[in-house]
């Protein structure tokens, strides 16, 4: 196998993670296949490790998602649910569960709900008109919507949301002026 650099030792973590396995520079030499020294020549620590493991999740969760959400235009709502809903969601689940845990992956996940919550209520706004405290409002209950769908359906999240989702949306185009 190649040395696919940080990247391989990343989607290692996540696979341990996923699997409930300690993140251990053990564990993660088993996982990769690859030694102690390949591992140093990327990260200075195995804390060093899990902050940069951390902070590649929020970013594909939030910054680059509303990146590509944001060259559709009028149709970013839509764009945001379809690639929300086609993630392998088994990471976030068990980021969700090591955040009971763990107060610094408390602090990443609470963000990364947090910006979540933002840019929605921003489209709500800007797309649909909302008032400021509607727009909250809807953010709040998507992101729960989402999270829920995570815990209760993460291999089918599209499916699970999917109702609910359309009864979101006409609730909300029909809020009177």
């Amino acid at each position: 196998m190649a040395d696919r650099g940080p990247d391989l030792w990343l989607a290692a973590g996540r696979t341990l993670v996923v699997a409930g396995i300690d993140i251990t520079l053990e564990a993660l030499c088993a996982e990769t296949g690859k030694t102690r020294g390949s591992f140093y020549h990327h990260f200075t620590s195995v804390q060093h490790y899990r902050d940069k493991l951390l902070e590649n999740w929020r970013r594909k969760a939030t910054l680059d998602i509303i990146t590509a959400v944001e060259q559709h235009g009028r149709h970013r709502a839509e764009a945001l649910n379809r690639m929300a809903t086609r993630e392998d969601h088994r990471f976030e689940r068990a980021l969700r569960g090591l955040a009971i845990r763990h107060a610094d992956v408390a602090t990443i996940v609470e963000d990364v709900d947090s910006r979540r919550e933002d840019y929605i209520a921003r489209l709500a706004r800007e797309d649909l008109q909302l008032e400021p405290a509607a727009a909250e409002a809807v953010a709040r209950l998507g992101i729960a919507l989402f999270i829920a769908g995570q815990l209760r359906a993460p291999d089918n999240l599209q499916a699970f949301n999917a109702g609910a989702e359309a009864w979101l949306m006409a609730a909300v185009t029909s809020v009177p002026d």
